[in-house]
């Protein structure tokens, strides 16, 4: 190819682009496999139509999501009021600076967070808990003379004081502070 037939398809592009057509009209009408590469460099320095150019369709957004920043509001609740994900706050408001009262009142909203999510899984991990236990004691019910000798049998085996061969002792010791244990163990000498 020659130098003049290139030179006379970027006027050719360069005229398009002027009378209003827009990127992906000129290539369709040159027969151009893409809307970039040489047609790129066509049409460097003439402007897009009027009729291609529209706002961003999230710049209302943005605006309000700066101005809340700068308000000292925290990612979670300009995502929550905005509905905007908080990726594309980052991307947004990465370079709005904060004071540092506002970074101060954030940091002590997060660990007072972080509290109250600690406190509430602790919570509902007493509560899964003593539903177990409730579901147990309902499983087991009453335990039979039988079975109670063998539990107090077991606990004194794990928990109780026991006879050396270097030296015998004839006292009961029974060491576990918990108190369902304490109470089976009682339960159990009374039995025997």
């Amino acid at each position: 190819m020659s130098a003049q037939p290139d030179h006379a398809r970027r006027e050719m592009a360069r005229s398009l682009r002027r009378a209003g057509y827009s990127r992906a009209q000129i290539a369709r009408r040159m027969g151009l496999k893409s809307s970039g590469g040489a047609l790129g460099r066509w049409l460097t320095g003439v402007p897009p139509p009027a009729w291609t150019r529209r706002p961003r369709a999230k710049d209302h957004l943005r605006q309000e999501a700066v101005r809340l920043r700068r308000t000292g509001a925290s990612y979670r609740e300009i995502s929550d009021e905005l509905g905007v994900s908080k990726s594309t706050l980052s991307a947004w408001l990465h370079d709005v600076p904060l004071t540092e009262e506002h970074r101060e009142t954030l940091a002590l909203r997060q660990r007072s967070a972080v509290q109250r999510r600690a406190d509430a899984l602790r919570a509902a991990s007493r509560a899964r808990h003593r539903s177990l236990v409730r579901e147990s004691e309902a499983r087991v019910g009453g335990l039979s003379e039988r079975e109670l000798f063998v539990a107090g049998v077991v606990a004194y085996w794990a928990e109780g004081a026991k006879t050396k061969p270097w030296g015998a002792r004839s006292l009961v010791r029974f060491s576990n502070s918990d108190a369902g244990m304490i109470r089976l163990f009682l339960a159990w000498l009374d039995l025997v």
